[in-house]
């Protein structure tokens, strides 16, 4: 192919497309306005000598344009006004440009016309001036042999067209002249003389010569479309994937490139076709995991993985009870190169209430539900709380949970001691120091505590334990003990000071005086009289404690002259005493009114260290008198209190060797674990009580909400971004983890008790239901064989018998396969083992192999004949038979708990209303609540 030289005056580049590593040619553009100027910067006068027209077919080189013309970094598409702007000569005066454009006035040629004679060819190779020769048509009639009719054929250039091309430029072809076939060459071919012509002959002599004239057209478009194709997919493998490049250029954030992409990856392909890469499903697990429902909207216009999809992620991430080593790898990555005063942190554990529900775990083989330590074992009582550990940097926004565990009950304090120190010592391995330990006052938690205190030294005095070396300041939660500090006044008068007594119907008269539409408190009856709930909420038993009912107080005993509230203004100085105590103990909050003086971050500067000696103090000579009967008592909460005020000191001055400057009192209790326990509760629904599986699954999903969430208070694209890869990676991380930890010490049991064995009586009735059961077993093994008449012989019975009188009545047509006598008598056995030993296994891992074990020697399954197939019809028995027995084993007992339940509830309202004995007979008959409960009646 002819090399191409570039018009700029002085320039002497010349190019070649077959050779890729020459010099790329950019055509003049068509735009009239356009061309012209590139004829200005051209310098070029003798382009003005060329029609206008004809100027698409001249180009500059790639040396007149610099980056900023490309539409791209690969510099392969000029941009849509892109102009010369480098390595120019002077630009054409205005006075000369005046010529421009040129038209042609005159017929052309048709060699010039179409561009590509030889007359063109040779001025091209010449590298000298095109110049348009008018009048140069012959007015002498063309010979037949030369004559050529080319109107129909579309003007194309020689060069290679860019990647944006039409389809009409590809597939046209050049335009030179194609010699006539003439009626004599074909004579010639076909044996016929000039003699012989009929008119016949003649007109088809004409048609012939018009078809082969077509055919070599067809042909020479053919072989001009294959040179493009071939030289398209040289440059495109030379210059690289360009959408992609486009794509990198537009201006948006990442996550949305990466949509994008992804996009057109997978649009138009079939469901099961498409393909997703890790970081793709991740970013999309975030958004599934914040509304499901809007993640459905979304996939009905966008290409997104399907849910199941997204669900199988969620399975691999292997959340197991105790220390789970997902959250450890969290804690690490997040820390890895961190000095060792970002990596303090507290320890905050409580208790959940759980529904008692058991559920067959096909994957760990075991039963769900039960209470489980982890590597310290698990117990055959039916877990209905969960107790969770959550740890919380002192010096940074990281919390996470580390640890929980399915419990009856409450934890005994011996086995909460030992998960306290499993704990620690799992963070200390990781280089993450625990400071301290928060919990409320329950029983049991003062109970494992006292044991931890008992083995340290300086245990006796303060509420200080050892761990590993280190010693960790336990604390008790500060909105439990104000709760248990307004409880106790509700029934007792609290001294405080020598001779100064507070009252709780001090605050009732005061209430009655502020009764009306405006009101100075924030006072109700359910801040009087708190009953259920609102005695757990904190904010009733805040408000109380308030310096706002100390002014009220105040103001009504001042204005009435002492008349009201005579014997209140101890108690008005006791809420004003308690509200900045609990500011001396609580930090400040983004949503909180600022209270500079009291409620602020502690620092070397701050009153904090005082007043806490100083209530210390106080607080010994605190004690509260009975009501009713004038006894005296102290109940926990106020030495709870003084341990706290000591336990402040002594953390303040640990943090403030390891460099802290400054600590927020408010990172120091279960506020961050309440909060998790409310969002997990949000991830299940409707339900009233989460079950143990649905408290597993809202960990993972407030897992990857939390570790994929924006950083707060940042308005950075460049940060979320960054935010969003660490996901990507942590999660990536995570789903690499183990579920379970190995077993490492001693195994806490509690040990069952024998019960009584249910009846098993096998009869027609009984009968019933395991045979329909292994008809739909049998019929699934069936056609994993392709009905193999051996194991169908085996495995079906064609003989009528009674045990089959419900599945005849369910089938309306030919429905699954009778099942035989042994396939059924299997099924009783196992149904038999595992309701009469459950409490002896059913609680422990690998229930199905124990059942599959202990069964085989007591019901062999000998009776299977089948030569090919016996060993995957043995074990397809087995695993059907023995899992669909322990989903139905778990779901009698679930509804037996129900109905205990249910008959409490009734009983209680019946006595709650104190409902006549003919409402009790109109609401539940006697004879059927005896039969409901199998209780008997009065």
């Amino acid at each position: 192919m002819a090399p191409y030289k570039c018009h700029v005056l002085g320039c002497q580049t010349i190019s070649n497309i077959s050779i890729p590593s020459s010099t790329r040619m950019h055509r003049f553009p068509k735009e009239l306005e356009r061309c012209g100027e590139w004829v200005r910067l051209s310098g070029n006068v003798e382009l003005l000598e060329i029609p206008s027209s004809n100027l698409q077919h001249r180009r500059v080189c790639a040396l007149h344009f610099d980056e900023k013309m490309y539409f791209n970094k690969y510099k392969i598409i000029l941009r849509v006004n892109a102009v010369p702007n480098t390595n120019l000569p002077d630009p054409l005066t205005a006075e000369v440009m005046s010529r421009f454009p040129v038209v042609m006035s005159s017929p052309v040629s048709l060699d010039e016309n179409l561009g590509t004679s030889s007359q063109s060819r040779k001025r091209k190779r010449s590298a000298t001036p095109a110049t348009i020769e008018t009048n140069s048509c012959k007015k002498a009639k063309p010979n037949a042999e030369e004559c050529v009719d080319t109107s129909d054929f579309p003007v194309v250039t020689d060069d290679v067209p860019t990647f944006f091309v039409s389809s009409s430029e590809v597939t046209a072809a050049p335009k030179t002249p194609i010699k006539r076939t003439t009626k004599a060459s074909l004579s010639r071919q076909v044996g016929l003389q000039r003699k012989d012509r009929t008119p016949r002959k003649e007109a088809l002599l004409k048609l012939c010569q018009e078809k082969h004239l077509e055919a070599q057209q067809v042909r020479r478009r053919l072989t001009y479309a294959v040179k493009k194709a071939k030289a398209l997919s040289s440059r495109f493998k030379s210059s690289g994937d360009v959408e992609s490049s486009v794509l990198q250029e537009i201006k948006i954030s990442s996550a949305a490139r990466d949509l994008l992409n992804w996009e057109k990856r997978n649009f138009g392909k079939e469901i099961r076709s498409r393909r997703w890469l890790l970081k793709e499903k991740c970013f999309v697990l975030a958004i599934y995991k914040r509304s499901p429902k809007t993640y459905r909207y979304l996939r009905q216009h966008f290409t997104l993985p399907s849910e199941r999809t997204l669900n199988n992620i969620l399975q691999e991430i292997k959340l197991e009870p105790g220390v789970s080593p997902v959250f450890l790898k969290i804690f690490e990555k997040k820390t890895f190169n961190w000095v060792q005063k970002d990596k303090v942190g507290v320890l905050a554990f409580d208790e959940v209430s759980a529904d008692a529900h058991l559920s067959y775990n096909h994957l760990m083989d075991r039963i769900d539900g039960y209470e489980d330590f982890g590597s310290r074992g698990r117990t055959h009582l039916k877990a209905n709380h969960v107790l969770v550990f959550r740890v919380r940097l002192l010096n940074s926004e990281i919390d996470y949970p580390v640890a929980f565990y399915p419990v009856n009950g409450t934890c005994p304090k011996e086995t909460l001691a030992i998960l306290i120190e499993d704990v620690i010592k799992r963070m200390q391995d990781i280089d993450i120091k625990i400071l301290a330990s928060v919990s409320d006052q329950g029983p049991t938690n003062r109970g494992a505590i006292t044991i931890l205190r008992a083995k340290c030294p300086q245990g006796e005095c303060d509420s200080v334990y050892n761990v590993g070396g280190s010693h960790i300041v336990h604390l008790w939660d500060f909105p439990h003990l104000l709760k248990s500090l307004r409880n106790n006044l509700l029934t007792s008068d609290l001294n405080y000071e020598t001779g100064k007594i507070a009252q709780w119907r001090h605050i009732i008269e005061f209430f009655k005086l502020d009764e009306g539409i405006c009101k100075l408190s924030k006072l109700k009856y359910a801040h009087l009289c708190p009953l259920g709930r609102n005695k757990m909420r904190v904010s009733l038993a805040a408000q109380i404690f308030s310096e706002t009912n100390f002014k009220g107080m105040t103001t009504f005993h001042s204005l009435s002259a002492g008349k009201h509230l005579q014997d209140a203004m101890q108690t008005a100085e006791l809420l004003l005493s308690v509200d900045r105590l609990f500011d001396a103990v609580n930090g400040p909050s983004r949503k909180d009114i600022p209270k500079p003086e009291t409620r602020c971050r502690v620092t070397s500067e701050s009153y904090h260290h005082t007043y806490w000696r100083e209530m210390v103090k106080i607080m010994k000579k605190w004690f509260y008198t009975r009501k009713d009967t004038g006894e005296v008592h102290i109940p926990p909460c106020l030495s709870g209190f003084i341990d706290n005020l000591r336990g402040l000191g002594r953390i303040w001055n640990t943090i403030k060797k390891l460099g802290i400057e400054d600590l927020n009192l408010r990172d120091l209790n279960q506020d961050s674990l309440e909060n998790y326990f409310g969002q997990i509760r949000a991830t299940c629904g409707s339900t009233d009580n989460f079950s143990i599986p649905q408290f597993v699954a809202g960990m993972k999903t407030v897992l990857v909400q939390k570790i994929s969430a924006n950083i707060r208070g940042s308005n950075c694209s460049e940060a979320d971004a960054t935010n969003l890869k660490g996901f990507e990676e942590l999660l990536g991380e995570v789903m690499k983890c183990a579920g379970g930890a190995e077993h490492t010490g001693q195994v806490l049991l509690r040990a069952y008790e024998e019960g009584s064995q249910p009846p098993s009586s096998l009869s027609k009735l009984t009968r019933q239901g395991p045979s329909y059961t292994c008809s739909t077993i049998c019929t699934k093994i069936l056609e994993a064989t392709k009905g193999c008449e051996i194991c169908k012989q085996d495995l079906t019975s064609s003989t009528a018998s009674s045990d089959f009188t419900y599945q005849n009545l369910q089938e309306n047509g030919p429905g699954m396969y009778h099942p035989s006598p042994q396939a059924t008598n299997y099924f009783l056995q196992v149904q038999k083992y595992v309701v009469e030993h459950w409490k002896e296994f059913g609680w422990e891992s690998g229930v199905m192999e124990k059942v599959k074990n202990n069964v085989s020697t007591i019901s062999p399954l000998d009776w299977l004949k089948c030569p090919t197939h016996h060993e995957m019809v043995e074990k397809g028995l087995q695993n059907l038979v023995i899992s669909r027995v322990l989903h139905l084993q778990c779901t009698a007992i679930n509804n037996e708990d129900i109905k205990i339940r249910k008959t409490r509830q009734i009983g209680k309202s019946i006595e709650k209303q104190d409902l006549p004995a003919v409402l009790e007979e109109d609401y539940l008959n006697q004879t059927d609540w005896m039969l409901l409960t199998g209780l008997e009646g009065e």
